[in-house]
């Protein structure tokens, strides 16, 4: 284990001690601590490039991280996020949506309130035909005006710099963007109007800089009637650090992102110019009909539409938990797709120059999620599919030194 790895995993352990005061628990040392596969060595090289290279002149080092419900919440991101951020510094939020798409959605590090008329899209197993969703395959929208997102940061030293991404399309309306800050100069800073409104033949993407440091609350609200669909908003120090952007969709299969409108995603990945993307996808397929062979030609599509508009960028791909089914009450067996999707994961990364991180194994194998639901506290829900947020953070530890393990700065 190289210096930064054991370096991390030291300062993981105090902040686990610290957490577990925090919630009257201590977090069980379950699993294994196992390595990123990489047959090439040099799956990380253009990742750990960046974060050798970083300074407080330069831009953050991105990763982004693209899966299901398991990166959906913040609480497995957030702890990499933490890890990294302790380590090389950090670079603000990142990227995350002003208006919640799903009920328990939570804007990392700031509050948020929103008016009822807006409504969360993305793509569902019915769809057929590409959609305009942006960066992480999903877009809030309104068709009225005076629909309004609020956001508070508790850090405005985090909001150096701050974006509002939005697209232009036939019949798009228009917003108002006004900042509040917390320097007397501006106070609350005039709104800036956003028009959204394009020809047929040229929807497009809508990045809006908002030119006003240290925000304490940024308002969106609509202002004219029209489609207003918005994808994001970009919260970073503007200093060096670290950033990791949470894409995570409830229910995603790795499949939908093959109908994210091309166009749109591939300007969005280049605008956010990640050094490390990481797919973090298997566990919803695990409980599919859909033959090994399709899904591995939609994960080896999807990796292929990320390097088009990222080509340097480094890769690393993270297998699905274990998803035991239960076949009586309190009885469960192994579900043998499981390992075919994990087989399938390892040999696409072989072939592409990928990393892979075997959730399975670093769990103890089948059937380990069964038993992570019936510790004290327990690290897996009742539902043997979802962890809780302890056993997120353990994996999330795990999964942070492996990915340092072999960096030398």
């Amino acid at each position: 284990m190289s210096r930064a790895a054991l370096a991390l995993a030291l300062s993981l352990a105090t902040a686990g001690i610290a957490l577990a005061q925090d919630v009257s628990a201590v977090i069980p040392v379950v699993g294994t601590q196992i390595a990123i596969e990489d047959p090439s060595s040099h799956a990380l090289d253009h990742f750990y490039n960046a974060l050798r290279g970083s300074s407080p002149a330069s831009p953050p080092v991105r990763v982004l991280i693209l899966g299901d419900s398991h990166t959906a919440g913040d609480s497995f991101p957030g702890e990499i996020r933490r890890a990294l951020q302790m380590q090389f510094g950090n670079g603000g939020v990142g990227f995350f949506f002003p208006v919640r798409p799903w009920r328990y959605y939570q804007v990392p590090f700031s509050g948020a309130t929103q008016s009822s008329g807006w409504t969360a899209q993305r793509i569902t197993m019915q769809d057929r035909v590409p959609l305009p969703l942006g960066l992480a395959g999903m877009a809030v929208s309104s068709i009225d005006s005076a629909e309004v997102a609020t956001l508070n940061f508790s850090d405005p030293a985090a909001t150096t710099h701050l974006e509002v991404w939005s697209y232009a399309e036939p019949g798009g309306g228009s917003f108002d963007i006004t900042a509040t800050t917390s320097a007397s100069e501006c106070g609350e800073c005039a709104p800036t109007t956003i028009h959204v409104s394009a020809a047929a033949a040229i929807p497009h993407l809508v990045v809006t800089n908002v030119n006003a440091a240290r925000i304490s609350q940024l308002t969106l609200r609509t202002s004219a009637a029209g489609t207003v669909r918005i994808f994001g908003v970009v919260a970073e120090r503007g200093a060096g650090g670290v950033v990791v952007d949470a894409l995570g969709i409830n229910g995603a299969r790795v499949g939908a992102q093959l109908l994210w409108q091309e166009s749109v995603f591939q300007e969005s990945l280049q605008r956010r110019a990640p050094s490390l993307v990481v797919f973090q996808y298997g566990t919803n397929e695990a409980g599919d009909d859909q033959t090994i062979e399709r899904y591995e030609v939609s994960m080896r599509t999807a990796i292929a539409r990320v390097r088009r508009a990222v080509p340097n960028a480094s890769c690393v791909l993270v297998g699905p938990t274990d998803r035991p089914q239960r076949v009586a009450r309190n009885t469960y067996e192994d579900r043998p797709r499981t390992a075919l999707i994990i087989e399938a994961q390892r040999r696409i990364a072989r072939a592409l120059g990928c990393g892979f991180f075997d959730t399975v194994a670093f769990q103890g194998g089948p059937l380990s999620t069964a038993t992570w639901a019936t510790m004290t506290p327990p690290l897996a829900h009742s539902d043997r599919v979802h962890l809780t947020r302890l056993g997120y953070i353990r994996w999330a530890e795990v999964f942070t030194t492996a990915l340092l393990e072999r960096f030398q700065r």
